[in-house]
Formats: structure tokens, sequence, C-alpha cells
């Protein structure tokens, strides 16, 4: 299973979710600091961050990094954070 990561608040519930860091894990930009990045990777995990920032009120931005990671991993389940407002563009009248 690959975890993606939006905020710290994520990251944290996830640890407390589960204990530890899956070895597969995508993370939003600034979710995780360079000297934690380094001493995921230094343990095995397999953690690629998001050079862009991803939105996690955007229900599109969302999808759109999903959409990244299926990419590259078409096979895995992918859990993803979301959190309690996610917003959805309209078009008018919809």
């Amino acid at each position: 299973m690959i975890f993606l990561v939006l905020s710290r608040n994520g990251y944290n519930a996830l640890l407390a979710l589960i204990g530890h860091v899956s070895s597969l894990m995508w993370v939003n930009q600034d979710v995780l600091s360079k000297a934690e990045l380094d001493a995921l990777r230094q343990s095995g995990v397999a953690v690629t961050n998001f050079t862009d920032l991803i939105d996690p009120a955007s229900a599109q931005a969302v999808e759109d990094a999903q959409d990244i990671v299926r990419e590259h991993h078409p096979d895995d389940i992918i859990w993803v954070e979301y959190g309690p407002i996610i917003s959805r563009s309209r078009s008018p009248g919809a």
C-alpha cells in the first residue's frame, strides 16, 4: 500500500494509526524536512516528495496528485489523506 500524505497532521496521524512509516510513501512539499526525508530513505522507506505544493483543500489538486502516484504505481492501493474541507470547482449554474 502506498500512502499519499498531504500535511504534517496527516503524517502524524498515520504514525499514530499504524505505529511506523510505510515502505512506500509520497509526501506533499514541506511536510517533512530534508533530514527527515534522508532518515526515512536510510531506513529503507521509498519516500517521494512532491516538488510542487498540493493544496489539501482542493479535491482537484488531491486527485491530480493521486493520478501522479498511480502513474508510477498502477497496480498498488493508494491511501490518500483527505482533510475535512475539500473544495471542487463548479461550472456556473452547476
